[in-house]
């Protein structure tokens, strides 16, 4: 048996002995973090019918610890903050609760770093069986030595910090789809070459030959820039009063561009674009691009934005869209049926556009959130899921840790939420998919179930997950897509929509010319003679199109021709803008 004796810190000065517990929490584990109570159901009918490991949770106290277990890994402590009280939770179910405080491991801890001889004798009475197997039940106590072991050798995540930074506005697109922010002040260079803050001001007094009361405040927030970390979360910004979306730190966090012409300083970070909108006006935004901001204020945002999203209907969608409601209505059953589906067509119909409508309806149902992820041939296994990532400790060490990749990240944040939490794949067919996907090719299929990862841990898909990916059929044929990943996903169509293209311009300088546009978009689609090469109408969707079109059809449409009719160059000669321009008077 494991000795249950005081530790020596606790019996310091008359202290009590810290209390250490063990919960095993499964579908309520999400719902009592938001909440921040542990709490349990009544297990039969009448009036006291709680289990004795039930009953536990009515002998919690100010200052326990809790360590809490879910899919076979311990995710973090409890630390109970008051006294327990009787209940009723929001099952209708009587029961008992206790307020506590939620703190994450860095990493969750799998039951085998446990040994397997303390286990096998801790006894009946607590969580694990002489085989050293987790007991069913839920909440058991645990002895001292074992919990205070556990707490010195597994660190809790260091808790999370909100910045705001400012983003120029031709750069925020380029930064949403790529997963990164980008700031200036390039001629100091990689932050990574100065040791100290003092270093850095004195760089930026030499670039800039500015005084050093004007240079301090910029140097003090490159230097946040820099020791920015994964988990730490960002509030992207313009102007003093609008949010253009939050997000979280990822691997490798600060990277000095040097292929970027500008804005090289940059950083990693998993965008969640549904969390944008107007803010009161907040003046200390006008002279300054980094700074802190309060928890208050991020969640001020979640709570405006989910009020803002539930008045997001299906009828606006469809308005902003173009598309008909009822065919909207059956895309959302299959993606709720299958859990995921790919928006395809040829270049210009709005995919990445629908696709991020779409995200929106199925988060406003609730509180979930959106995220947007880019393919590419390059993209792999170890960003997507799981891998590798090297690291440089204080001594100049360097050394490969097992980090989490942005969909695994992404499931661990859906798994602290109730409404549907979307992530969007951009050019999913850009990347080798199975080799992408790894395990996750056999959760898509078998979502009630979890599996073992190569590199250890297990993933399992929250129920309230769905992806949504794009693809351009000009890249790859939809054809071409593996016939597993095709059982998988449910397909969405999107091919030129004209009628989109009249309503968009009715009222406009260009209402009169719009029909011509429409009749020669029609013959060029005839000639190109294969849907999924055909045009859409997305290039022309601006406004002052009668100005900008010459532009767009020598500049965007013509080459995209000189690819499609590569081999039939009289095909071109009959499109080029001289030909078409004079059919609807431009």
């Amino acid at each position: 048996m494991i000795d249950t004796t005081p530790t020596p810190e606790s019996r310091q000065q008359g202290a009590p002995a810290k209390r250490y517990w063990w919960v095993n929490q499964g579908r309520t584990y999400a719902r009592q973090r938001q909440q921040g109570r542990l709490w349990t159901v009544r297990q039969g009918s009448g009036p006291s019918e709680l289990l004795g490991h039930h009953q536990n949770v009515r002998l919690l106290q100010s200052g326990d610890v809790v360590f809490s277990y879910v899919s076979d890994h311990l995710l973090g402590i409890w630390t109970v903050t008051g006294e327990a009280s009787p209940t009723i939770d929001t099952e209708g179910t009587g029961g008992w609760q206790a307020p506590a405080h939620w703190e994450d491991f860095e990493e969750p801890v799998p039951l085998d770093a446990i040994p397997l001889e303390w286990r096998s004798k801790i006894g009946e009475s607590g969580p694990f069986n002489r085989l050293g197997e987790v007991n069913q039940g839920y909440l058991y106590r645990l002895p001292a030595a074992l919990g205070s072991w556990l707490l010195e050798r597994f660190p809790r995540a260091r808790a999370q910090r909100n910045y705001r930074i400012a983003v120029e506005e031709e750069l925020w697109e380029m930064c949403l789809h790529t997963a990164c922010i980008r700031v200036g002040c390039d001629e100091v260079g990689d932050l990574g070459q100065y040791a100290s803050l003092d270093e850095l001001e004195k760089a930026i007094d030499t670039v800039q030959e500015a005084s050093p009361a004007h240079s301090h405040p910029k140097a003090a927030e490159l230097w946040t820039l820099k020791n920015l970390n994964p988990g730490d979360r960002i509030i992207a910004s313009k102007d003093i009063d609008t949010v253009l979306a939050i997000g979280d730190v990822l691997e490798p966090g600060y990277a000095w561009r040097e292929d970027y012409p500008r804005f090289r300083h940059t950083v990693t970070v998993a965008w969640n674009a549904s969390l944008s909108g107007l803010v009161p006006p907040q003046p200390s935004w006008s002279d300054t691009t980094i700074e802190p901001v309060p928890e208050a204020f991020v969640e001020s945002l979640r709570e405006d934005s989910a009020t803002a999203h539930t008045g997001y209907s299906l009828e606006a969608c469809a308005a902003d869209t173009g598309l008909e409601r009822d065919k909207l209505g059956g895309w959302l059953k299959a993606i709720d049926r299958k859990g995921q589906a790919i928006l395809y067509g040829p270049p210009g119909t709005g995919k990445t556009f629908v696709a991020e409508k779409l995200a929106r309806l199925l988060s406003s149902r609730g509180d979930g959130f959106t995220e947007i992820v880019q393919f590419h041939p390059s993209y792999s296994y170890e960003e997507f899921i799981q891998g590798l990532r090297p690291e440089t400790h204080d001594d100049g060490q360097l050394l490969y840790r097992l980090a989490p990749g942005r969909f695994l990240e992404f499931c661990r944040k859906a798994e602290e939420r109730e409404g549907s939490c979307v992530l969007i794949i951009d050019e999913i067919n850009r990347a080798h998919l199975s080799r992408v996907f790894g395990e996750l090719m056999y959760l898509l299929e078998y979502r009630d179930r979890e599996i073992p990862l190569a590199g250890g841990g297990r993933l399992a898909v929250p129920e309230n997950v769905r992806i949504l990916g794009t693809m351009n059929t000009a890249d790859r044929s939809i054809a071409l897509v593996d016939h597993a990943l095709r059982r998988r996903f449910a397909f969405l169509p999107l091919y030129p929509n004209f009628e989109l293209l009249r309503q968009f311009h009715t009222g406009t300088s260009f209402s009169w010319k719009v029909d011509g546009l429409i009749s020669v978009l029609e013959r060029l689609n005839r000639h190109i003679d294969d849907r999924h090469f055909h045009l859409g109408v997305s290039f022309f969707l601006v406004d002052e199109l009668e100005e900008r079109l010459p532009d767009i059809w020598q500049l965007e449409i013509e080459p995209y021709l000189a690819e499609i009719f590569f081999n039939r160059p009289e095909e071109i000669e009959r499109f080029r803008w001289e030909q078409v321009s004079q059919e609807f008077g431009a």
